[in-house]
């Protein structure tokens, strides 16, 4: 599992499974095995937040976007919860970077627009 995760070769990640709490296990077994994995931070951190456990994924969000500074996935999820958070400002940043990575994401352009259109309102 460590492995797969580490080289993004999983073709279905575990966070996507119909039992999320059991992913959830084994995606903290994998971090614990490898704290250092960005790839199995990420993992948990998308399964603690699809799971609606925003506070316990922020610190694995936030280790594996240290990790992983050039994966789009891992700036768009710790921007995602920076939004929640209240933290606009750190959102807009890591939503820029996430868009110098992956210019094409139109998902995050679209909340970076609703960002900075909030912004301007005030």
């Amino acid at each position: 599992m460590v492995r797969k995760l580490q080289s993004g070769g999983d073709r279905n990640p575990p966070y996507e499974t119909d039992q999320p709490q059991d992913a959830i296990v084994m995606l903290r077994r994998a971090v614990a095995a490898s704290p250092s994995s960005g790839r199995a931070c990420l993992a948990l951190a998308r399964a603690l937040f699809n799971a609606r456990a925003i506070a316990e994924s922020i610190p694995f969000a936030e280790r594996a976007a240290a990790l992983l500074p050039d994966d789009p996935a891992a700036t768009e999820l710790l921007g995602r919860l920076r939004g929640m958070e209240g933290r606009f400002g750190e959102a807009t940043t890591l939503f820029r970077r996430t868009l110098e990575i992956e210019p094409g994401n139109s998902g995050v352009r679209e909340l970076l627009d609703r960002l900075t259109a909030t912004d301007r309102r005030k």
